[in-house]
């Protein structure tokens, strides 16, 4: 069955990922897709629930805005703003968490335009079977993993009992 791992934190996206720059980096792109393939990554979306989409052990955040015209027509804009974890708060299978990660910078790590983008924050990691989290942050389109040093120190005093 394998270790599940509980994922907290927020990589946020700046500036977000325009729908049409998500849809264009897909091989089969569709108009609504359930899925989505982007070299070698599979997305998951469902438009039932639009505010995320599935990738492995992660989300990816997506804010909608809905206005209407002049003429009243409506317009929907979507954009992925951060990457999170799978909502709900279960524990998840991790294990390529920071192939997740990185596959999600690689693929995104420049805006339209050829303007950087900035992934800033981190994701936290805890296994059930490993009390030390671990946190993982994009730095060159790459997910960095940073661990918790423990040290102990010796108490004062004279080591004697009594």
């Amino acid at each position: 069955m394998g270790t599940l791992s509980r994922i907290t934190g927020r990589i946020t996206i700046n500036p977000g990922i325009t729908w049409h720059e998500f849809l264009d980096a897909a091989s089969e792109p569709r108009p609504y897709p359930s899925q989505i393939t982007t070299g070698d990554t599979r997305y998951y979306w469902d438009p039932s629930t639009p505010d995320t989409i599935i990738t492995g052990a992660i989300a990816l955040e997506v804010d909608t805005r809905r206005a209407l015209t002049d003429d009243g027509t409506e317009t929907v804009r979507r954009t992925i703003t951060a990457i999170i974890p799978i909502p709900g708060g279960e524990r998840v299978k991790a294990y390529d968490i920071d192939s997740d990660i990185a596959r999600v910078a690689r693929e995104f790590c420049s805006a339209s335009g050829d303007d950087t983008r900035y992934f800033t924050g981190y994701l936290e990691c805890t296994a059930e079977d490993d009390w030390k989290p671990r946190r993982w942050y994009v730095r060159s389109g790459l997910a960095v993993p940073a661990s918790p040093e423990v040290t102990f120190t010796e108490p004062e005093g004279p080591a004697v009992g009594f």
